[in-house]
């Protein structure tokens, strides 16, 4: 279970958990009256530092599309190449497919909802792509 601390502005919340081996903690920072997000992380093992990745997974957007795997997207723009590319849903179906680079920002959309990571300083960014579909809730019907 996480343990969550809330700052007193109430614009950062942290989630924190440790075994007594490892500790994880993950931070966000939202800036008002504007759609950012800062976001930090860290993951030790017996006070060691271990590289890790943030993830997104499952599903996001309007619950109600139909057949979401086929407007839901990663992205990521190119900088050396000056390019938007996309990365389908169904690109990943045998398996994650990671791709890494200079890029200005990498995230994940479909027809109504974006959202990205901006890098910063940091020369080299990866990303990820699951094929991860969520089951749909079956509505229940009644005979009469």
């Amino acid at each position: 279970m996480f343990k969550v601390d809330r700052s007193g502005d109430g614009l950062e919340v942290t989630f924190e958990f440790s075994d007594g081996r490892a500790l994880t903690r993950k931070t966000f920072r939202f800036t008002q009256k504007v759609y950012l997000v800062s976001v930090t992380s860290e993951l030790t093992q017996n006070g060691t530092a271990v590289p890790h990745l943030l993830t997104w997974r499952g599903g996001f957007g309007d619950p109600t599309v139909r057949n979401p795997e086929a407007v839901q997207h990663a992205l990521y723009y190119d900088l050396s190449n000056s390019k938007l590319k996309a990365i389908a849903f169904g690109d990943a179906k045998n398996g994650p497919v990671s791709v890494s680079g200079q890029y200005s920002f990498v995230g994940i959309e479909d027809s109504y909802f974006t959202a990205v990571f901006l890098p910063g300083d940091v020369p080299s960014v990866e990303e990820t792509t699951f094929a991860d579909a969520v089951p749909m809730r079956m509505a229940r019907t009644r005979s009469a």
